[in-house]
């Protein structure tokens, strides 16, 4: 069963996340979504209140990610705002620095009672999951190695917990049909470059109607890399926007053998390009068999997509909500 979910960020840091990493966020949440996910920005915590307020009663998983710049300053607010009944945990006060104050370490390692607590390496700004009824609040600092909590953490959680990941079939399709209706909401097309991985493309386009109309495959082949990949794999993008005539161009490279130590794991490039600009982002397979992994590149390709497209095509849209 996947749910309804939304994202909101709320600081300086999160204001000036790259896409490449705010695609990552999305792409990490996605299997459990019912739509695409998206980022929805605020300024500061004033401003994120009555959205939050919104989120919370339409969804049934809202996520907060906030900057180390206002982390602190959220989640007092949050606590406070929601009047959540907390409680100290002692092993993430006993994972924080000693020199820190009395008072800096009981806000660090207040939580909600009952709540999931997802610790950092040293207790900073650890995130948490809270439950009041079929509605979960996830608040996710944007500091230290976040990203793995993510991916792993969190997602581990949410699978066990919330909702059953959609499958990977599923989930290749969907993610699919949301950028391509995103890209009709908006008249545009992208183009494809004819990389051997791009069949990967194709299948979901295969099943998906005249959504698939979004997306121009170009026949033009693209030359066996050899110099840096992710050059390689951006020449390709904007090669394939300049040969179907569009402003948009993706890429997904072939696959390649990352050594490190005495273990190895594949790496795929992706890429969007813009005219001549381009977002590239590296995909790691982790224990992830070939297939399955290609499979999710292919979907943080949709998500890192889904992203360019909003931030250079944000299409204002009217809310629903209630005025107060």
């Amino acid at each position: 069963m996947v749910m309804k979910i939304r994202l909101l960020s709320v600081g300086e840091q999160a204001l000036h996340l790259n896409i490449a990493l705010c695609a990552r966020i999305c792409a990490a949440f996605s299997p459990f979504s019912q739509t695409l996910c998206s980022i929805e920005h605020y300024d500061g915590f004033k401003q994120l209140l009555l959205p939050l307020s919104k989120a919370l009663a339409a969804n049934e998983l809202t996520v907060v990610f906030a900057g180390e710049d206002c982390y602190n300053d959220v989640k007092r607010s949050l606590l406070r705002a929601l009047h959540l009944r907390c409680e100290l945990s002692l092993d993430i006060i006993e994972k924080l620095p000693k020199e820190m104050s009395a008072v800096d370490k009981e806000l660090q390692g207040m939580f909600p009672v009952q709540s999931q607590i997802f610790p950092s390496s040293n207790g900073l700004y650890s995130a948490f999951c809270c439950r009041s009824g079929a509605q979960y609040l996830l608040v996710c600092s944007l500091a230290g190695n976040y990203m793995s909590v993510i991916e792993n953490e969190i997602s581990a959680y949410l699978a066990r917990t919330i909702a059953r990941p959609s499958t990977d079939a599923e989930d290749y399709v969907r993610m699919f049909r949301g950028v391509a209706q995103e890209l009709c909401d908006r008249n545009l097309t992208v183009a494809v470059a004819s990389t051997e991985t791009a069949n990967f493309i194709k299948s979901p386009a295969a099943v998906s109607g005249r959504l698939a109309d979004s997306f121009k495959f170009s026949s033009h082949a693209v030359p066996s890399c050899k110099g840096e990949p992710q050059d390689h794999i951006a020449r390709a993008a904007v090669d394939a926007a300049s040969v179907c005539n569009t402003l948009l161009g993706i890429a997904i490279s072939n696959i390649f053998i990352l050594k490190r130590h005495e273990t190895q794991q594949y790496v795929v490039y992706i890429a969007v390009s813009h005219e001549n600009s381009v977002t590239i982002s590296r995909v790691y397979s982790g224990s992830q068999e070939i297939k399955p992994f290609l499979k999710r590149a292919v979907c943080e390709l949709f998500s890192l997509l889904s992203c360019v497209v909003e931030k250079l095509y944000d299409a204002v849209e009217e809310d629903d909500f209630d005025v107060f």
